[in-house]
């Protein structure tokens, strides 16, 4: 019972609000989640970060790497359960990011 409690708080700890941006790292891939199944995907400067949609097989989702660094941006996910607008970043850091922060699981608004 234990291990779900741990389980839960750490998934809704990774579920990122409306008004939290995305944060990539330069030099790592960060992977989207998302609930339904993803029917659009963009980027608003695809000069910044490579945009790639996870295969159907694999459920709704994106993975985001970054191209340059220093810049902010924007990501736009239409799936079947609502959309999904977030401000994406790059984090400058010369340490190693941890796991969990190169993976997140984004809510969209209901329809």
């Amino acid at each position: 019972m234990r291990f779900l409690c741990v389980l839960s708080i750490l998934f809704i700890a990774q579920t990122v609000l409306a008004d939290e941006a995305v944060k990539l790292y330069p030099g790592f891939i960060t992977k989207i989640r998302c609930e339904g199944k993803l029917l659009v995907s963009a980027i608003g400067s695809p000069e910044h970060v490579k945009l790639e949609a996870l295969p159907k097989e694999l459920g709704c989702g994106v993975l985001l790497q970054p191209l340059r660094s220093s810049f902010k941006t924007n990501l736009f996910l239409e799936t079947s359960t609502g959309s999904i607008t977030r401000l994406i970043e790059t984090i400058n850091t010369k340490t190693t990011p941890r796991t969990s922060a190169l993976e997140y699981h984004l809510k969209g608004d209901a329809r």
